[in-house]
C-alpha cells in the first residue's frame, strides 16, 4: 500500500531512512526542506516540488535509489551539495532556468541518467557534480558556465561528445577525468582560445 505523508517545515534528517515511504505531498506552506530530509528513502519513485521552495538542502534526497522523476518549480535557485547523490534510477534531469549553481556531488553516482539539461542561468558546477553518471553520452555546457568543479564529470565513461558554447576557457580542475579520449569528441566555437587546455580527446570547432 502506498504511504503518503503531508509535510511540515521540520528540521534536518526529518524522514531519513523511511524506506517504506513511497509518495510525498509537499504543500505550498512548506518553504524549505532541511538537510538529509529524505535521505535514504529508497521507496520513493517521484517528487513534485512546490513553488514555495527556493532551494534544496544538502543530501536532501540522497540515496533515494528508486526515484525516477523530479519536477522542479521555477522558484528553485540552487541545488545544494549531495542533493541527489546515489539516485541511481533517475533517467532525465530538466533543471529550471532559475537555477544558478549546482553543489558538490549534486548528481554524483546517478548512473541511470542519460540526459541533462543545463540552462543558461547556471554559472558554476560543483566538484564531482555529475561524477559516476555512467549513462551519460553527451553534455551540452552553456556559455554562462564559468567554473567547472574538480572531477565534475569524472568517470562518465560513456561520453561521446562534450559541447562547449564558450569563447574563453572556464576555471576547471580535471573536470573530465577518466573518459575515453579515442571515442569522446570535444566541440568548441571557432573563436575559442586554449583549445588544447580542455581535454585530450578529439577536438572539433563549429
Amino acid at each position: 500500500m502506498a504511504r503518503t505523508i503531508w509535510l511540515h517545515p521540520w528540521g534536518n534528517h526529518c524522514f531519513q531512512f523511511c524506506i517504506g515511504l513511497t509518495s510525498i505531498t509537499i504543500p505550498s506552506s512548506v518553504t524549505s526542506l532541511g538537510g538529509a530530509y529524505f535521505n535514504g528513502c529508497s521507496g520513493l519513485t517521484s517528487i513534485d516540488i512546490p513553488s514555495s521552495i527556493t532551494s534544496l538542502s544538502n543530501s536532501c534526497f540522497m540515496s533515494c535509489t528508486r526515484l525516477t522523476t523530479i519536477t522542479f518549480p521555477s522558484s528553485i535557485t540552487s541545488l545544494e551539495n549531495l542533493c541527489f547523490e546515489f539516485c541511481s534510477s533517475l533517467k532525465t534531469i530538466n533543471i529550471p532556468s532559475s537555477v544558478k549553481s549546482l553543489g558538490i556531488f549534486c548528481f554524483s553516482c546517478c548512473s541511470g541518467i542519460t540526459s541533462i539539461n543545463i540552462p543558461s542561468s547556471v554559472t558554476s558546477l560543483g566538484d564531482y557534480c555529475f561524477s559516476g553518471c555512467l549513462g551519460l553520452t553527451s553534455i551540452d555546457i552553456p556559455s554562462t558556465v564559468k567554473s567547472l568543479g574538480w572531477n565534475c564529470f569524472n568517470d562518465c565513461e560513456n561520453l561521446t561528445s562534450i559541447i562547449f558554447h564558450i569563447i574563453t576557457s572556464p576555471e576547471y580542475l580535471y573536470s573530465f577525468k577518466r573518459y575515453d579520449p579515442l571515442i569522446c569528441k570535444l566541440y568548441l566555437p571557432k573563436k575559442s582560445i586554449d583549445k588544447n587546455k580542455f581535454c585530450r580527446g578529439k577536438i572539433e570547432t563549429s
